[in-house]
């Protein structure tokens, strides 16, 4: 973000008060009498935290694949080197549990998933939220148990919802054909408190 001033040049100085929101880190250069100072973006990240470092050129949250392709929502990530794969959505990236799934979604596929760099990956949140399909709106916890399964816990209220610091645009919803993975079952419901979301 560029802030300026038709009196910047005549005082020899420039505030400007920039709100940030929680999705998105600034960079504000001030520019006074033909000098500029580029000063570090504030603010938290999408997984709360306090930001500490610039964003760079590479995408509007500077993350990048290694074709320098920002991944967007919808795509497939996968930190180099390893073979965890997480769908995007937003700030937000949850585990696809096992290979299997990937085949059964039509739209994924196996020669799209965008290999990153940690430091990419470590800049989406990990959600384990999701809606089912048919299953009046509930939502449920994804606990991963071993490597091609998970069991689905229902979160039992908003309250529940609210005191865990979830947030409604870190739920993902399931498709049909992801639904109709025999690697889910559900089990018992998330308690009312002692848990966090992130």
């Amino acid at each position: 973000m560029l802030v300026t001033s038709p009196n910047a040049a005549q005082s020899g100085s420039l505030s400007a008060e920039i709100q940030n929101n929680a999705n998105q880190n600034v960079t504000v250069v001030l520019i006074s009498e033909g000098e500029s100072e580029e000063m570090e973006p504030t603010g938290p990240s999408p997984n709360g935290n306090q930001s500490d470092s610039k964003s760079d050129s590479t995408g509007s949250d500077g993350a990048s694949d290694e074709q320098g392709r920002s991944p967007s929502t919808g795509d497939l990530i996968r930190e180099m080197g390893t073979e965890d794969v997480y769908e995007v959505q937003g700030p937000y990236r949850r585990l696809i549990i096992a290979d299997g799934i990937i085949n059964r979604v039509p739209q994924w596929h196996w020669e799209d998933i965008k290999d990153v760099t940690r430091a990419v990956m470590t800049r989406y949140a990990v959600s384990n939220l999701v809606r089912l399909p048919d299953d009046d709106g509930k939502v449920y916890w994804v606990e991963p148990v071993g490597a091609d399964s998970a069991i689905l816990r229902h979160v039992p209220n908003e309250a529940a919802f609210d005191r865990a610091g979830c947030r409604w645009a870190a739920i993902y919803d399931i498709t049909e054909q992801e639904n109709s993975f025999s690697g889910y079952s559900k089990g018992r419901a998330m308690p009312g408190s002692g848990w966090s979301c992130w």
